[in-house]
C-alpha cells in the first residue's frame, strides 16, 4: 500500500506556543512521555516507506523551542536519520517541513535544516510550507515582523530550498484585500514563491461554523464577499481561481497524535469528500447555503 501514497503527513505533537485564534489544535498539548511513545510509531512507519512522493512533518510547531520542552532531540534526530536515508535511496522525492516561522531567531530551524543538508539531503529536495493570515495569527507584539525577517533570512540562507505559502481564506482577508487594506499584489511580488488558499472549516472541535464564527469572527466566508474576492484575483491574474482551495498540505496518508487516547491515528484522505479530506459540513458560506465550488466554476466561465 505505501507505493500508492502520494504525500504522507506525520503530525509529530501538537505543541505551539502561537495560539492562533482559529487554531483547531489551540491548547492541546502532549506530556513528553507521550511524544516519545509516538515516535516509535512515527519511526517505524518511516523505516516503511517506499516510492513516495513526498514526505512531511509539522507540528504543532516543530522550532519555537517545544523540542527542548517536550526533551525529545533524540527521538527527532533517530527520525530524521530515517528519512534521510529514504531520500537517499530515493523512496521519498521531496521532504515537506512545516513551520509557522513566528520566532524572534531562526537558530533552530537553521540547525535542523543544516542536519539535513549535512547528511546528504540536497536543497533541491526540501519544501518547507509556512502561513499567513491577516487576522488571527499575528497575535504578539512583533510577531508578523518576525515572520518577514524569518522569511527573509531563510531564503537567503538557503536559496535552493522551495518555499511555499499557504493562507486560510478567510472573510476577513476577503475585506481587506478589497477594501485596500491588505495589498495582496504587493504581498505576492514580496513572497515570490508558490502559495494556495485553504478553505476556512471548523476542525475537529465538533463545533458548527455558527458556533466557531463567534469566536473567531470574520473567520468563515459571506458569499458576496468571496465572489467579489475571486472576480480580484481573476481580473489581476493572480491565479486560476479553479485551484482554490485545491490543498497542497493534505496528506494521503497522515499519522496524528492523539493525546485523548495516548497514541497515534492514522487518517487516510476521503475523495468523496472534499479536496482535503473532511466532512462538507465543517465548510462552507456562514451566511449561505449555496455552494462555494459552483460559484467558482461560474465566475471562471464568465
Amino acid at each position: 500500500m505505501y507505493n500508492k501514497r502520494d504525500l504522507i503527513l506525520f503530525e509529530l505533537w501538537k505543541t505551539c506556543k502561537n495560539y492562533c485564534t482559529f487554531c483547531v489544535d489551540k491548547f492541546m498539548e502532549e506530556s513528553p512521555a507521550t511524544v516519545k511513545r509516538n515516535f516509535e510509531v512515527f519511526k517505524e512507519r518511516a523505516k516503511n516507506i517506499q516510492n513516495a512522493s513526498a514526505v512531511g512533518f509539522l507540528g504543532g510547531e516543530l522550532f519555537d523551542g517545544s523540542i527542548e520542552t517536550l526533551q525529545i532531540k533524540k527521538e527527532f534526530i533517530e527520525f530524521l536519520d530515517i528519512l534521510i536515508e529514504k531520500v537517499k535511496e530515493g523512496n521519498i522525492g521531496t521532504l515537506c517541513i512545516t513551520t509557522n516561522l513566528i520566532y524572534p531567531d531562526t537558530t533552530e530551524v537553521r540547525y535542523y535544516l543544516r542536519y539535513l543538508i549535512d547528511n546528504g539531503v540536497s536543497e533541491s529536495k526540501i519544501l518547507i510550507t509556512t502561513s499567513y493570515d491577516n487576522k488571527g495569527r499575528f497575535n504578539r507584539p512583533n510577531s508578523e515582523d518576525w515572520w518577514r525577517f524569518n522569511v527573509e533570512e531563510l531564503k537567503r540562507l538557503f536559496p535552493n530550498i522551495t518555499y511555499h505559502c499557504e493562507f486560510i481564506l478567510t472573510d476577513n482577508l476577503c475585506t481587506a484585500t478589497l477594501d485596500g487594506s491588505f495589498d495582496l499584489i504587493k504581498f505576492l511580488k514580496w513572497w515570490n514563491g508558490s502559495i494556495n488558499f485553504n478553505q476556512p472549516y471548523t476542525g475537529f472541535k465538533f463545533m458548527t461554523k455558527e458556533e466557531f464564527e463567534k469566536t473567531s469572527p470574520g473567520f468563515f466566508l459571506r458569499r458576496k464577499n468571496f465572489i467579489n474576492f475571486c472576480k480580484y484575483l481573476k481580473d489581476n491574474n493572480l491565479m486560476d481561481i479553479t485551484q482554490l482551495f485545491i490543498g497542497t498540505n493534505a496528506g494521503d496518508e497522515t499519522l496524528m497524535t492523539n493525546e485523548d487516547y495516548g497514541s497515534v491515528v492514522i487518517k487516510y484522505r476521503e475523495f468523496e469528500n472534499d479536496a482535503m479530506g473532511r466532512e462538507k459540513k465543517d465548510f462552507g458560506y456562514i451566511d449561505s447555503d449555496k455552494d462555494i465550488f459552483e460559484d467558482i466554476k461560474r465566475i471562471a466561465l464568465q
